[in-house]
């Protein structure tokens, strides 16, 4: 059986791919600008922990003078984006033919356009995942709140980045020992700057808690 956990968000979404609790892979896709020594970084964990997989996509613009202009280029970003990962998720996968796909739910903390922005990728995502990740088997795609997420690791439901961070580098429960935790101990100075995680490392532990919340519930049942 392979989890794919999904932290989605328009910038850096991750994916988590488990087989069977016991061997993990991550991929995430970078959409939006970095530094040279941000890239440098991905770039060489990569190298070295070739488990940790990062797309980098083309520069957006969204830079039109008219509304039509700028969703038509939204809309283009958010397509490219969907269909990049999961087909990359897709190519990994298709060989395993039991697939459970545990996605976290939307965060209402945004505000305005960025809720609508994330609300609509969102949906695209999802029905990218239905119809070619599980062929259309709704019974298994999972949806939980970003507290039952963080609760699955030991963490509060209200707990910020940094303390769900603390907390897998801590009790990383399955993931100890994988590439992700082995990463953040070796790169800590380069990933953490005043008690900020950088992208997409956060996004990736987010992705691993999707993950852990199938298996806890699988426990407790």
């Amino acid at each position: 059986m392979v989890v794919i956990g999904i932290d989605f968000s328009i910038q850096f979404p991750a994916v988590c791919i488990c087989k069977d609790f016991k061997s993990f892979r991550w991929i995430a896709c970078v959409n939006t600008g970095t530094t040279k020594a941000h890239r440098k970084l991905l770039e060489d964990t990569q190298l070295q922990f070739p488990e940790l997989e990062f797309i980098f996509l083309p520069p957006k613009n969204f830079k039109y003078d008219t509304y039509s202009g700028v969703e038509r280029a939204k809309l283009a970003n958010y397509s490219l984006l969907v269909d990049t990962l999961i087909n990359r998720v897709k190519e990994v996968v298709k060989s395993e033919p039991d697939r459970i796909i545990s996605i976290e739910g939307i965060a209402y903390g945004a505000q305005g356009n960025a809720l609508l922005d994330i609300a609509q990728s969102t949906g695209m995502l999802r029905k990218k995942v239905l119809d070619n990740i599980l062929n259309n088997k709704q019974e298994s795609l999972f949806i939980f709140s970003p507290g039952e997420l963080k609760n699955a690791i030991g963490a509060k439901g209200n707990a910020g980045k940094i303390d769900v961070y603390k907390q897998f580098m801590e009790t990383p429960i399955l993931a100890e020992g994988s590439a992700l935790h082995n990463v953040l101990i070796q790169y800590t100075d380069q990933i953490i700057k005043k008690d900020v995680v950088g992208s997409p490392f956060m996004d990736m532990i987010d992705s691993y808690l999707a993950v852990l919340k199938i298996y806890t519930s699988l426990k407790e049942s």
